[in-house]
């Protein structure tokens, strides 16, 4: 054989050798799809800020906060444009506000993520997974939400919280996160790191969340600019005092209410109801470093509906955490309870410590370094079912409610106290939880017909039983509109097959992180035709509002191609932002 011949045969083989290894990955790729793993591209909102659909990334010229706002409708050919009506979400200015320059953004496009299939019919799903499934009101739509409801319980959702009854809803307790999920759900509500500019808020006449001293002699939180200018300080220093001295925290122009800055926040969400959406669990933490030897404490208290939470950090070591009525004297030591008491390693000035008060699902929390140091138990803070009940009645008859409660509700307050000798405190931070909104069920078409009136393929089913339950006079709960399902006083119980024939009928309850924004199974009115609606004597089967388990594709797993960065030629973010790679919690 020649050495040409040779070399061709050669060639040919490196040739059908890459052939096979394309071939081979291509089919591995099939089989992981069809039998592991899918990738899905999130393609909207509703699980923001942990998943996002296609938005802008901006940045707030006041405080210059860095945060993602959806795109609301397509961008043709991808050019940039200008977005309107975002809101910080650290110090509430407008994006686009009097005054200012528009500038042109990119649209970015939704996260990517990859699920894991069937790994449901090995381990059962768990409440605050985040899972991919078929849409029940069209099944060639997927969705993407957070599952917080699992079969054989009742659930309602009660002043923010996830309440679960496994006796047929005679006793609720509250559904608590994991860390892992809660972490993935904490939400800013003003990091003092992130400044804003007062001018501009005066301009924009927006007031700036900000920390105020009770005695400025006292605490050093403020400097002026070159126009004499008051400007809140990053790093606050108390100066010292035997008596105990707070600075406390003004929320600013919307208060504590659950808005997302991923919508247009200038008018109130669907599904909040303005003025009585407060979120009150919260995580308060900064950096602590004592000035000198000599003792000194630092305090944080929560101030929440008739409660009073404090947790106290002294300088020799001995953190502590208390709880006292609302009605009773913060300066009145005797008329604390104590939950906790703990020994540390002393905090010097040589060693800075994360210290937190976290206030979250009806369980109180002291942190130190990331770790939790005391908690409070179920007989000290019960699970909360009363309380929360009797808030969205209150709130409900507002007009008619004891004046004292319902300011006690309107009013809630953060401070950070001190004593002893100075101190320093940094990356004062303060967020809050997910709060699950209660919207009315929409019963109108697009056109602004009657749901109940007029039937289509998706509605058909829906309008039998709204007709059914009228004809023997139960009705659908209703007040000052239809109630979404699984909210207070409409809860709903998901119902457990146990025969195994029978199990992928098991029913799920699926809700949105984004939740004043999230269409869920909260408000679906709709059940696609294909779904499993009757059962064999063609009795109405499908419940409104659940998933059954034969509609579950899989669980999210990882976010494994972020929205990226732009390319400089092109208008596309090719280039995947891998800071931002993470598991799904």
């Amino acid at each position: 054989m020649s050495k040409s011949q040779k070399k061709n045969k050669t060639d040919l083989g490196h040739v059908r050798n890459s052939v096979e290894s394309i071939y081979i990955a291509v089919v591995l790729a099939f089989i992981l799809r069809a039998f592991l793993v899918q990738a899905f591209v999130i393609p909207t909102g509703s699980m923001a800020n942990s998943l996002y659909g296609e938005h802008y990334e901006l940045q707030c010229p006041s405080c210059h906060y860095d945060y993602a706002y959806g795109a609301t409708r397509p961008v043709p050919g991808n050019k940039p444009t200008i977005p309107s009506n975002a809101q910080c979400p650290n110090c509430g200015y407008i994006y686009f506000d009097a005054g200012q320059k528009a500038k042109s953004v990119n649209v970015r496009g939704g996260d990517k993520v990859l699920v894991m299939k069937y790994i449901y019919d090995f381990a059962s799903p768990e409440r605050w997974n985040v899972i991919v499934f078929k849409n029940p009101q069209n099944n060639r739509e997927n969705y993407i939400k957070r599952l917080v409801g699992l079969p054989g319980e009742t659930l309602q959702i009660i002043q923010g919280d996830i309440f679960v009854s496994t006796d047929e809803g005679k006793t609720y307790q509250i559904a608590r996160k994991p860390r892992e999920a809660q972490e993935a759900m904490w939400y800013v509500v003003y990091d003092n790191d992130y400044i804003p500019n007062p001018e501009m808020m005066r301009e924009a006449n927006r007031p700036a969340p900000q920390w105020t001293p009770a005695d400025e002699n006292l605490w050093d939180v403020l400097s002026k600019n070159e126009r004499g200018i008051e400007i809140p300080k990053r790093v606050f220093r108390f100066n010292g005092s035997q008596a105990s001295s707070a600075i406390k925290f003004n929320p600013g122009v919307d208060g504590f209410a659950p808005m997302c800055s991923y919508n247009s926040n200038i008018s109130p969400a669907a599904g909040q109801e303005s003025g009585r959406d407060i979120c009150t669990d919260w995580m308060l933490s900064c950096v602590l470093t004592p000035e000198q030897d000599t003792p000194s404490q630092l305090g944080m208290t929560f101030t929440v509906y008739e409660d009073r939470f404090r947790a106290e950090f002294n300088t020799d070591g001995v953190v502590t955490l208390l709880h006292q009525s609302r009605t009773a004297d913060p300066n009145d030591s005797k008329a604390w309870k104590l939950w906790g008491q703990k020994n540390l390693e002393p905090f010097t000035n040589k060693n800075s410590r994360l210290i937190a008060l976290s206030k979250v699902d009806y369980r109180v929390v002291l942190w130190v370094d990331g770790k939790e140091i005391i908690a409070s138990t179920d007989e000290q803070y019960d699970d909360g079912y009363t309380q929360a009940s009797n808030l969205m009645r209150m709130r409900r008859d507002y007009s008619h409610a004891d004046s004292k409660l319902y300011d006690w509700y309107l009013t809630p307050g953060i401070e950070i106290s001190a004593k002893g000798a100075p101190l320093t405190l940094e990356h004062i931070n303060l967020k809050r939880d997910v709060y699950y909104t209660t919207p009315r069920l929409n019963i109108r078409n697009n056109d602004g017909s009657d749901l109940m009136a007029k039937s289509s393929p998706q509605h058909s089913y829906t309008q039998k039983l709204f007709e059914a339950a009228k004809k023997h006079g139960k009705g659908w709960p209703k007040d000052n509109g239809y109630l979404a399902w699984g909210t207070f006083e409409n809860p709903i119980t998901l119902r457990k097959y146990p025969d195994k024939e029978s199990h992928d009928l098991d029913e799920f309850f699926c809700l949105g992180d984004n939740s004043p924004q999230s269409l869920d199974g909260r408000g679906w009115l709709a059940a696609a035709p294909t779904m499993r609606l009757y059962d064999k004597d063609g009795n109405p089967q499908y419940q409104l509002g659940t998933v059954p388990r034969y509609n579950i594709i899989g669980r999210a797993l990882l976010v494994f191609w972020p929205s990226g960065f732009k390319l400089p030629i092109v208008n596309w973010a090719l280039v995947p932002n891998v800071g931002r790679m993470r598991l799904i919690r």
